[in-house]
């Protein structure tokens, strides 16, 4: 029998009774203990080095705040002040924190060109995060000078996007097809089939419905320089890698903006077409006015997020005569920086190596707008539509042939060219011949043509360095990636 004495008294101590003892002493126990722990908790957050962070992608902000909660919950000594620039003030904010050094600890980059921040001593050098083996793991032309690296050094961590973002494809509302009784097996790989099947479209709904909704803003410039390459490949991006000059006034380039007019008069291409900005074309595409969306790789994960559209198909985008087209890899600016001027740099670096392991599969891929830039990591498409557009990026993106990785003086040559040229822009002209401010497309063609060959040539006479050489690469086939052993060959 259990016995309990008190005031010199003996008690009998029930079974029931020591039961409640020994919970009120486990509840003390542990009360302690978690007022241990939260005062050591406490101080350890007011040792925590704080980390401050920009991010200027607005599509991926959601998952950067869960990617940050999970870092901090690894690593409790170091907090991340995570701000998000939106995009009306985001080349101020950039433009300001240039002038002034005054950038985050981390920031996203692709505002200001890379070789900028390096001369202006605002980036640091991330070369001990990456080895020359570990270059290995990322897609072809992620190195690409100006890009993630300047001399060669990197200065930008590729975990954003893949070097093969900026893939043109075209995307197809099922609801539609099945509507005018059109098989997924029948969705256009000509410029001939697709006008077909949108006067199929058009006719069979009354006027009613479209073949193709599209938009006129930056996004038709990107459409015709991929177009372009199934018609003349040897210019990508206006410049012929074969005479070393630019090119504007090619067949390529004319055959396609002619086709886009086209398309617009004989009402296979909705006349909203050229008034709507890319997010209001998404959303008549979600709302079944046209049966197709051409657009960059990044428009799934829009129909998905912004629209709540999920019965859609992505294919290659229709050509002139179905052959091949290729996307220039590698001209993507998206990744993060390090401010020169951080004084946390070790803990920044943890962070750094936290965004190689963990960016891609926590970030990256479940926003869904591009592939990861390494090729060996193991993840679970976001949503069905995933599959073929990474499918259609590795295939249809290449590395070109590119004068920054011959010379870095042809960095600020390509950039005087281009602020030269914005009065003959290719978006203007794409612009204006849609809407008919423009009537013979060959003619302005040509003088863009010529204006373009004069700059270029002052601009050779007042960069010395910079020579004809430098844009021309007689070894280059194109449709075959451009390697280092390429570029190396030009040497010898």
């Amino acid at each position: 029998m259990l016995i309990k004495y008190w005031n010199g008294k003996v008690y009998e101590l029930k079974k029931e009774e020591i039961l409640v003892k020994k919970i009120k002493t486990l509840f003390i126990v542990l009360f302690i203990g978690l007022f241990l722990v939260s005062c050591a908790n406490e101080a350890n957050n007011e040792d925590a080095v704080t980390l401050s962070m920009w991010n200027r992608y607005p599509g991926n902000h959601e998952f950067m705040e869960e990617f940050v909660r999970d870092f901090e919950d690894e690593h409790p000594e170091i907090k991340i002040d995570l701000e998000r620039i939106p995009d009306d003030t985001m080349e101020v904010a950039y433009q300001t924190a240039a002038s002034d050094g005054s950038f985050p600890d981390i920031f996203t980059h692709g505002v200001i060109p890379l070789y900028e921040f390096v001369e202006l001593g605002l980036a640091k050098n991330l070369n001990e995060l990456i080895s020359e083996d570990d270059r290995e793991r990322f897609h072809p032309g992620t190195f690409q000078e100006n890009v993630y690296t300047y001399n060669d050094e990197i200065y930008a961590l590729p975990v954003v996007n893949s070097p093969n973002h900026g893939t043109w494809m075209m995307h197809y509302n099922k609801e539609v097809l099945d509507k005018h009784d059109i098989s997924e097996d029948e969705i256009p790989q000509t410029w001939e089939e697709l006008i077909k099947v949108g006067n199929h479209i058009y006719e069979n709904s009354d006027g009613n419905d479209y073949g193709l909704i599209f938009y006129n803003d930056w996004a038709v410039t990107p459409f015709v320089e991929q177009q372009a390459t199934a018609i003349s490949p040897e210019i990508p991006l206006n410049i012929n890698y074969i005479t070393g000059e630019p090119d504007y006034n090619n067949q390529g380039n004319i055959e396609t903006i002619e086709f886009l007019k086209t398309l617009l008069d004989e009402n296979i291409m909705h006349p909203a077409s050229i008034e709507v900005n890319a997010h209001e074309a998404e959303a008549q595409f979600a709302a079944g006015n046209a049966a197709f969306f051409i657009g960059g790789n990044w428009i799934s994960s829009h129909l998905i997020n912004n629209n709540d559209f999920e019965n859609f198909g992505v294919a290659k985008m229709p050509t002139k005569n179905g052959d091949p087209v290729y996307h220039p890899a590698g001209g993507e600016t998206d990744g993060l920086m390090v401010s020169e001027n951080t004084e946390h740099w070790e803990e920044v670096k943890v962070f750094m190596e936290y965004a190689l392991e963990n960016f891609e599969r926590e970030v990256s891929i479940p926003e869904g707008a591009s592939q990861p830039a390494t090729t060996d990591v193991e993840f679970e498409a976001p949503f069905p539509q995933y599959e073929v557009m990474d499918e259609l990026m590795t295939e249809y993106s290449l590395p070109v042939p590119e004068p920054t990785e011959r010379s870095r003086d042809t960095i600020e040559f390509e950039i005087d060219f281009e602020n030269q040229m914005a009065n003959h822009s290719m978006e203007q002209i794409i612009v204006g011949y849609l809407t008919e401010e423009i009537d013979d497309i060959e003619s302005v063609l040509s003088e863009a043509d010529q204006e373009a060959k004069e700059i270029f040539e002052d601009l050779l006479e007042e960069y010395e360095d910079v020579t004809r050489e430098y844009f021309q690469f007689p070894n280059w086939e194109p449709f075959t990636p451009y390697s280092t052993e390429d570029y190396e060959e030009l040497e010898e």
